[in-house]
């Protein structure tokens, strides 16, 4: 499939890319931006895990307690398959910042409870479940926590029926 364009005629990713050449150029160096080019780095198109961590470090040393360079690190590790670490590295945002808002925070729960699930700790991935989401919650994390203990537990006909019901309740553009 062909990337979406965007309104200058470009695919978004150049546009995006245009744009960080632009700041380059302009020596711009605030945190988001070395946040943000360090996610670049981290698309499934890119994958440089090592300039991805520096661009995210480089954020954090401009401004230590910004959430989304250490949220990005944390996904670092998951995507790299660093599992225990990852679980780690999540968990601790939630004690770091314990005022995030609520679609952030489970956002930052489901990927520890993958992290888990993916180490093959489908009971502690249960209790994670149990003790942060309720099927009454305004986001599609209670089911997608569910599907991926199912997937854990080897019930992948389960694990779909999980996330069908987040499809049926949540609107699939709302659960990207």
């Amino acid at each position: 499939t062909t990337p979406p364009t965007s309104i200058t005629g470009f695919s978004y990713i150049e546009d995006v890319a245009r744009i960080f050449i632009g700041c380059t150029r302009a020596n711009v160096e605030t945190a988001h931006v070395f946040n943000i080019r360090g996610a670049i780095y981290l698309v499934p198109a890119v994958r440089e895990f090592d300039r991805a961590e520096e661009q995210f470090k480089k954020a954090l040393a401009i401004e230590p307690s910004a959430l989304a360079p250490h949220f990005n690190l944390a996904e670092l590790l998951f995507v790299k398959h660093s599992f225990p670490e990852a679980e780690v590295a999540f968990l601790k945002l939630l004690n770091d910042f314990p005022k995030i808002q609520m679609q952030v925070r489970h956002l930052i729960v489901f990927k520890a409870l993958a992290s888990q699930t993916l180490q093959g700790k489908i009971k502690e991935a249960e209790a994670t479940q149990k003790t942060y989401f309720t099927f009454m919650d305004d986001t599609p994390a209670y089911y997608f926590a569910k599907a991926s203990v199912a997937f854990g537990n080897k019930k992948d006909d389960e694990a779909k029926e999980w996330m069908e019901k987040a499809n049926a309740i949540f609107k699939p553009q709302e659960n990207a």
